[in-house]
């Protein structure tokens, strides 16, 4: 299948698919949605007036606790509790004039009684209305005794004017009922609010009192008598709840027929006026919006069928053709045809990458011809030199090696890419040092690599090179690839490492020199190492006697002979040096008793101490030898030189041609304090 066919498939089926699913789920979920969607407006319109009327009983209760403190009103209703006639006419008149001012300064309280415990008026700004029992005031509201301290009720008067009737008692000083005030509020704003709240076409809200009769609206706005909802089975049940106090603030869904309509609503509960918020539409409405939006997603869906496949080819066709032309292009470029233009020229997206392409096939054109021109230039350059090249590439681990490798080792190693065969080339003693240092340079701990060891040849022979390298940074400025250069050195190695030799070694005796010495022992005890090591001291009894006598060279042929002879009865990593000009020093490293370096003064008193023919000349050779103990005796170069040398000195004025060892009860009787130190 061709791309421009693929394309066309997965546009089609990107496109067309989800609209399908979409609209399937549409369909079969939009009646229940739109169902949902009604239900929330429905417990919403409840929810929200009956927040409205719970706000105005606060305020209005608000009112009543401040009216019921009013000294005037207690003093009124105290006269009259205790029959106080002359007081009573002149706090009645204070009264009702306080009352008419009460009125006009709130718009909304339309009357204010003064009840006393008898149900009788005490206070109105109507004086027909003073002395007369309440219940000629509120009718079927009647039994006032009965109320508690505080009560608030919808009420309407003999002329259906209607009003939130707000009740609340006042009492004396001693905390004793003494009557109430008694206050009537318009409920316009609220009724103007229920008016407010139609929604859809059949919507409405409506409150109902504890008998199931309508307070708001009035009854020229219902579409059925005030006392209607008392006779529908659902709501007469809800009112029964009512009146026992059974029933929740917040109601779930509840059907019930109006005028052959079926309808659905949801409620509020309001404890304070014991009243019914009652929100209502005709599930036909419902239902009928959502049969008008199944139709609007079908045809929307049906023109968007009909236009997409169009849609879909042309979208096909703009991306295929400069594809094809990019795939054309690189086809080039893999086939080393760099300066292959691709031919395209629209100001979009694919024009940009276009333009990119042709000039990134314009830089690699230019640098394949540098390449090839540096790599005629690098191949003469390696024919001339006469180093090794070598190449590690740390991403694929490749290693090879370029130059004059055969020619200086007698083998081929070019071939083979393995980093580790030319590791093993390297001397063992070397190799450790080696890799270390190379790889601190790698991981970046190092900022050069500069190194000298030893490889094997072809010969068997170890050859000294001198290696460098250096790293090459990729893109993201880590090391991809190290190269380096393999010199050979071993001349001039050999050369350093035999003048290095002559002035760490005594020429006449083949021993440690005065300075080799002092730099082995200063190394063995830096660290002072918890082990048992001795410093000796050998002294040649007579010989400066037998050099004057005999002369020097035969003095020289004897040390010769003592210095060989320590050589060959002590170990290879014990020092042996001469530090004067018949003195000879041996230290040895570690021990493992103090009876092991005794043992050691006396294998130096047999090796030395022998009868010797030189040049016809029998001479016996006699020592005298004096050895001090690590860490006993001291643990740094200066002292233990100062104990030996002073043991020395013991076996001397003992008799010569014998050793004497420093015991540790001479150190501590400070034996070796204030000796002469020894200068080497």
């Amino acid at each position: 299948m061709k791309l421009s066919a693929k394309i066309a498939v997965s546009l089609l089926a990107a496109f067309i698919f989800p609209v399908a699913v979409i609209g399937w789920v549409s369909v079969n979920s939009l009646f229940s949605f739109t169902h949902s969607s009604y239900r929330d407006i429905l417990r919403d319109k409840a929810a929200g007036h009956a927040n409205a009327v719970n706000a105005l009983t606060s305020t209005i209760k608000e009112g009543l606790e401040v009216s019921s403190e009013y000294p005037v009103f207690k003093l009124l209703l105290n006269n009259r509790a205790q029959n106080l006639i002359d007081s009573l006419n002149n706090s009645q008149a204070e009264t009702v004039e306080f009352i008419k001012n009460m009125i006009t300064a709130n718009e909304k309280l339309k009357e204010v009684y003064l009840v006393d415990n008898n149900g009788v008026i005490a206070a109105s700004r109507y004086s027909d209305d003073i002395n007369r029992p309440f219940s000629d005031i509120c009718g079927a509201l009647g039994s006032f005794k009965s109320w508690s301290d505080y009560k608030i009720m919808p009420y309407a008067d003999k002329h259906n004017n209607k009003y939130l009737l707000a009740y609340m008692k006042i009492t004396d000083d001693s905390g004793s009922k003494i009557g109430a005030v008694v206050e009537l509020y318009s409920v316009s704003s609220l009724e103007d609010l229920i008016y407010a709240s139609r929604f859809g076409n059949t919507g409405s809200v409506i409150v109902l009192d504890m008998q199931g009769t309508v307070v708001l609206p009035n009854e020229a706005s219902q579409r059925v008598a005030p006392t209607f909802y008392r006779s529908l089975p659902t709501v007469s049940l809800i009112i029964e709840q009512m009146r026992y106090g059974d029933l929740k603030i917040h109601s779930d869904e509840i059907q019930y027929p109006l005028n052959n309509k079926k309808m659905c609503g949801y409620y509020n509960y309001i404890p304070e006026l014991n009243c019914l918020v009652l929100a209502s539409i005709e599930k036909n409405e419902i239902e009928l919006k959502a049969k008008e939006t199944i139709t609007i997603i079908i045809v929307v869906s049906f023109l968007y069928l009909l236009i997409m496949p169009a849609v879909v080819y042309m979208i096909s066709r703009q991306l295929t053709n400069p594809i094809n032309k990019i795939a054309e292009s690189l086809e080039n470029v893999k086939n080393g045809n760099f300066d292959f233009v691709c031919d395209y020229d629209k100001p979009d997206e694919f024009g940009i990458l276009v333009q990119s392409f042709n000039t990134m096939a314009s830089a690699l054109n230019r640098t394949n011809t540098e390449l090839l021109h540096n790599q005629q230039k690098y191949k003469l350059v390696l024919e001339d030199i006469s180093d090794v090249i070598w190449e590690w590439n740390l991403s694929t681990n490749d290693f090879k090696i370029y130059g004059k490798w055969n020619e200086i080792f007698g083998y081929d190693l070019s071939n083979t890419g393995s980093r580790n065969l030319f590791a093993q080339q390297i001397h063992a003693e070397d190799k450790l040092k080696f890799l270390n240092e190379f790889n601190l340079y790698v991981t970046g701990k190092k900022d050069y690599f500069n190194a000298e060891y030893r490889i094997l040849n072809a010969a068997g022979e170890y050859i000294w090179v001198a290696c460098k390298a250096t790293a090459i940074n990729n893109l993201s400025g880590r090391s991809s690839i190290i190269m380096g250069t393999i010199s050979d050195i071993n001349e001039r190695k050999l050369s350093e490492l035999q003048v290095q030799q002559l002035a760490y070694r005594d020429t006449l005796t083949g021993v440690f020199s005065r300075q080799a010495l002092k730099q082995g022992v200063v190394e063995l005890v830096k660290n002072k190492p918890k082990i048992l090591m001795s410093l000796i001291m050998i002294d040649l009894d007579h010989f400066k006697t037998a050099n004057d006598t005999y002369g020097h060279s035969f003095g020289d042929e004897v040390l010769k002979f003592v210095g060989l002879s320590l050589l060959d009865c002590l170990r290879e990593d014990d020092l042996v040096g001469r530090i004067g000009g018949d003195e000879f020093v041996v230290f040895i490293a570690h021990a493992d008793s103090i009876g092991a370096i005794e043992n050691v003064c006396k294998r130096i008193m047999n090796a030395v101490c022998k009868k010797v023919n030189i040049n016809g000349i029998e001479y016996q050779i006699s020592c005298s030898v004096g050895a001090a103990i690590y860490p006993y005796h001291g643990d740094t170069m200066e002292t233990l030189f100062n104990c030996a040398d002073k043991a020395m000195y013991n076996s001397k004025n003992q008799g010569r041609g014998q050793y004497y060892l420093l015991s540790k009860d001479e150190v501590l009787d400070n034996v070796c304090v204030g000796a002469e130190s020894i200068s080497l």
